[in-house]
């Protein structure tokens, strides 16, 4: 234990329940603390996914805002046959670029982040036994006296 405490991994999460069975932290307690630790980075990835998510849901409605303002620049120039050209291209591509920003862009990306979060918390799922285990083995009332 000595030398895996000096170790100090790389991984927050495996660090923290090595420094919890370094200090004595019963089977259940690393176990829990480890839970503890998955269930807030799975709040973490929500967040981050929920962001992507409502870009991708506004994206279209920030297109159709652009659209509006373009089409209100066309009926302003409706004198000006030079001018109607301009305004109407503002107005076509605010509403491809909010199509595009979410289905290019957004939405894949939240979709990725999910499966991206699916797959790692069924990784850390599987750290909880062993991490569980390797305290049980380590608990003082439980070594054997080398010395004995």
């Amino acid at each position: 234990m000595l030398a895996i405490d000096r170790l100090a991994p790389a991984d927050p999460d495996i660090a923290a329940a090595i420094a919890a069975i370094a200090a004595g932290a019963t089977p259940d307690r690393v176990a829990a603390l480890a839970e503890d630790r998955q269930a807030a980075r799975r709040a973490r990835h929500r967040i981050a996914i929920g962001w992507w998510l409502a870009a991708a849901e506004a994206a279209p409605a920030m297109g159709m805002i652009g659209t509006l303002f373009g089409l209100v620049a066309l009926f302003r120039r409706m004198d000006d046959p030079a001018a109607i050209g301009p305004a109407m291209a503002v107005a076509l591509l605010a509403t491809l670029y909010g199509a595009l920003i979410a289905n290019l862009v957004a939405a894949p990306l939240a979709a990725r982040l999910a499966r991206l979060s699916e797959a790692e918390a069924a990784g850390r799922a599987q750290l909880v036994a062993p991490l569980r285990a390797f305290a049980a083995r380590e608990l003082p009332s439980t070594r054997r006296d080398v010395a004995a």
